[in-house]
């Protein structure tokens, strides 16, 4: 186990960079954006709120070599965060190679949902944890709990990519019952025990998408997600009762 916290775990956290850089470095098929912007819908986000993945990136580095020069007798919680944060990272790296070159398709979205559900995997670990160090908190719960709440975001906002390109209409009805199930999820997620910090990013997805909407586009998914805003803000705000 150590050698995946040590080893793997840091190669997973720069391979999620590499798989998200190198094909817009060396021109691998279509940019991301392309690919999104060709099957876009209401509820894709904003472009600016992708810059989030700066900071995910950094604070995944940060939480890999943390967790790599903890000693053996106090990487108890890095060591069982390990194996799921391996998983999410990894799976980030193979989205960002195989979108450029193959789109928004149902394969793009298996990977992402497997990034998810590695994700919250290891944010739950975290968050369910005893007992924590402060630097345990900042290091290794925060960071992976946003990352699990933007995953969150993307697999559902992306999912409506991925369905709009099998040839299913995006209706307004479709797009809203995909807010709803996003937040229904998110807010699931939430109640089983990650840090704060997992609603932040669904928030700001959320809030790229009425942007993106108040000029010009439709006014219902402006109000959808803003109700969908005030629910996890005032969830966020709510003690959750422990087991």
């Amino acid at each position: 186990m150590s050698f995946a916290r040590k080893v793997l775990l840091p190669l997973a956290a720069v391979f999620q960079i590499a798989g998200s850089s190198l094909p817009m470095i060396f021109g691998w098929g279509e940019t991301v954006s392309e690919r999104s912007n060709a099957l876009s819908t209401a509820i894709v986000p904003a472009g600016w709120a992708f810059s989030i993945w700066g900071v995910i990136f950094l604070w995944s580095l940060i939480f890999a070599g943390f967790a790599a020069t903890r000693s053996t007798d106090k990487a108890g919680l890095a060591e069982k965060v390990a194996w799921p944060a391996i998983g999410a990272y990894t799976a980030n790296g193979v989205w960002g190679l195989y979108t450029p070159m193959f789109g928004l398709d149902i394969w793009s979205e298996v990977i992402i949902v497997t990034g998810l559900f590695c994700a919250v995997t290891a944010a739950l670990i975290a968050g369910r944890a005893s007992t924590k160090t402060k630097a345990e908190i900042f290091l290794i719960s925060m960071p992976v709990a946003l990352l699990a709440g933007w995953l969150s975001a993307a697999a559902f906002v992306g999912g409506s990519s991925v369905f709009l390109g099998l040839g299913v209409a995006m209706t307004l009805p479709v797009l809203l019952g995909i807010l709803a199930a996003a937040t229904i999820f998110a807010s699931a997620v939430y109640f089983a025990g990650p840090s704060r910090i997992y609603l932040l990013p669904v928030i700001w997805g959320l809030s790229a998408i009425i942007t993106k909407n108040l000029d010009g586009g439709e006014m219902m998914i402006v109000y959808g997600a803003g109700a969908a805003i005030a629910i996890l803000v005032l969830l966020g705000v709510m003690p959750r009762r422990r087991a």
